[in-house]
C-alpha cells in the first residue's frame, strides 16, 4: 500500500508538471501569442512569452524525470522545486512586462492564462505533498 500511494503520487506530480509545462509552452506560442508575431513592434510581452516557454520546457523535463523518483526526500524536493519554478511563472509577467492595452491577446489572454494554469499546477503539487507527508504520519515513517 505505501508503495502504491508513494507511486501514485509520484506520477501526480510528474503529470502536474508535463501538463503545466506544456501549457506553458502552448499558450504564449500558439493560444495568445505576443503581437510580435502578428508583424507589430517587438514588445516586453514578446520577452515575458520566451521566459515562460523557457521556464515550460524545464518544468515539462521535470515531469519526465520525475517518475523515476525512487526516494521520498528527492520526491519532495522535486515538489519544492516545481512549486518555486510555479511561483516563477506567476511573477514573470510582472518581471519582464506585459502590454498594458487591455485589447491585446497578451493582457486578457496569455497572462491570466499562465496565471491560471500556475495556481492550479501549485495547488495539485502542494496538495500532492501534503497528502504524501500525511501517508507517512500514518505510517510512522519519515516523510
Amino acid at each position: 500500500m505505501a508503495g502504491n500511494a508513494a507511486a501514485g503520487v509520484s506520477r501526480l506530480v510528474a503529470g502536474t508538471a508535463a501538463v503545466a509545462g506544456a501549457l506553458f509552452i502552448v499558450i504564449p506560442r500558439f493560444a495568445f501569442p505576443p503581437c510580435a508575431s502578428e508583424g507589430h513592434t517587438v514588445t516586453r510581452c514578446a520577452d515575458t512569452a520566451a521566459a515562460e516557454m523557457v521556464l515550460g520546457g524545464l518544468l515539462l523535463a521535470a515531469g519526465l524525470v520525475a517518475p523515476v523518483a525512487r526516494r521520498s526526500w528527492v520526491l519532495l524536493a522535486e515538489l519544492a522545486a516545481l512549486c518555486v519554478a510555479l511561483a516563477a511563472a506567476w511573477f514573470l509577467p510582472d518581471v519582464f512586462g506585459y502590454c498594458p492595452s487591455p485589447r491585446m491577446r497578451c493582457h486578457y489572454g496569455m497572462v491570466p492564462a499562465i496565471r491560471f494554469t500556475a495556481g492550479l499546477a501549485a495547488a495539485v503539487l502542494i496538495s500532492a505533498a501534503a497528502f504524501r507527508a500525511n501517508a507517512a504520519d500514518l505510517r510512522g515513517e519519515p516523510s
